[in-house]
C-alpha cells in the first residue's frame, strides 16, 4: 500500500477534460492507496456552504466519496485558493483537515506536509491578504452572498492570483531551501510542498542525516504530477490521463531518508 499526494491542480468548474484526468488519477492508483493527501489548490476556488455543493464538481466528488468508502484515509492542507472547506470535506468525506503544516509519521519516516504559501518571507504583502481574506467578517459576507455571485468573482480572482505565483522570481527557490532546512532540524526527513508550480526535487544531509525536499508542480504539459511514498517505489511521478500510464520523474528510498550518513 502507499500514499500518493498531489497538490495544485486548480480545478476550475469550466475544466471538465482536467476533471476527468483528475478521476483517471484517482482510478489509475486506486489498487494500491491507503492514504490520499491534497496538499492544497485542488480546486481554481472552494468555499465550503454549509448547503450547496457545486454541481461541476460532482464527478470529483463522488470519486472521492468512492475512496473513502473503500477505506482510504484523506488529508487536505489548506491551500490559498481552498481553505473554507466546509461539512463536505469536513464531515461526510471525512479528512482531516490542516490550516497550516502537520509532520506525519508515515512508515516510520517523518514526512512534512505545508502547502507552501508561507514560505516566502519577503512576501508581506501576501501574508496580509491571507489575514484578510481568512477573517470572520469576510467568512461571514461570503456566505451572505449568492453562491453563483461569490464563486464567479472568486474563480476570477484566483485566475488572477495563480499568474502571480507562477511569475515568482527566483528567491522562491532559495526560500524553499531555507524553509525545508528549518523543517529538517526540527525532525522531518522529508519536506513536502506545493504552491510553486515548480518541480523541485533537493537530495540534502542534516545533522549528517539523509534528508529530502520535494515540490509538487500540479500539472505540466497536460501531466497530473503525484508523490508515491511506497518503500522502495517511492518517488515524484507524472500521470499522462490520455494513455493511462505514470513516468518517474525522481525516484528515492524512502527507508533510507532520516538514517545516519557515512563518511
Amino acid at each position: 500500500m502507499s500514499l500518493i499526494a498531489i497538490s495544485d491542480l486548480h480545478l476550475g468548474p469550466d475544466d471538465d477534460d482536467l476533471k476527468a484526468a483528475f478521476v483517471e488519477l484517482l482510478d489509475f492508483v486506486t489498487p494500491e492507496v491507503d492514504s490520499l493527501v491534497i496538499n492544497g489548490d485542488l480546486f481554481s476556488f472552494w468555499f465550503g456552504y454549509p448547503d450547496v455543493i457545486p454541481y461541476r464538481y460532482l464527478t470529483v466528488l463522488a470519486k472521492m466519496l468512492e475512496l473513502s468508502d473503500r477505506g482510504v484515509n484523506f488529508r487536505y492542507f489548506h491551500g490559498n485558493h481552498d481553505f473554507a472547506m466546509g461539512p463536505f470535506f469536513e464531515t461526510y468525506l471525512p479528512a482531516a483537515i490542516y490550516s497550516d503544516f502537520a509532520l506525519i509519521d508515515y512508515q516510520g519516516t517523518n514526512v512534512h506536509f505545508e502547502h507552501g504559501d508561507l514560505i516566502n518571507y519577503e512576501d508581506t504583502g501576501y501574508k496580509l491578504l491571507r489575514k484578510v481574506v481568512r477573517s470572520k467578517p469576510i467568512n461571514w459576507l461570503f456566505k451572505a452572498v449568492p453562491p453563483h455571485i461569490g464563486l464567479g468573482i472568486a474563480n476570477c480572482c484566483a485566475h488572477i492570483s495563480r499568474k502571480y505565483v507562477i511569475g515568482k522570481n527566483t528567491s522562491f527557490y532559495y526560500c524553499c531551501l531555507e524553509s525545508a532546512y528549518r523543517r529538517m532540524r526540527d525532525g522531518a526527513d522529508l519536506v513536502v510542498y506545493g504552491h510553486g508550480h515548480r518541480t523541485i526535487f533537493r537530495e540534502m544531509v542534516i545533522c549528517r542525516k539523509k534528508k529530502l525536499l520535494v515540490m509538487i508542480p500540479g500539472i505540466k504539459r497536460s501531466e497530473i504530477y503525484f508523490l508515491r511514498l511506497s518503500g522502495e517505489n517511492s518517488g515524484l511521478f507524472a500521470f499522462d490521463p490520455e494513455i493511462r500510464q505514470e513516468r518517474v520523474v525522481h525516484s528515492f528510498d524512502l527507508n533510507s531518508l532520516g538514517k545516519a550518513v557515512e563518511g
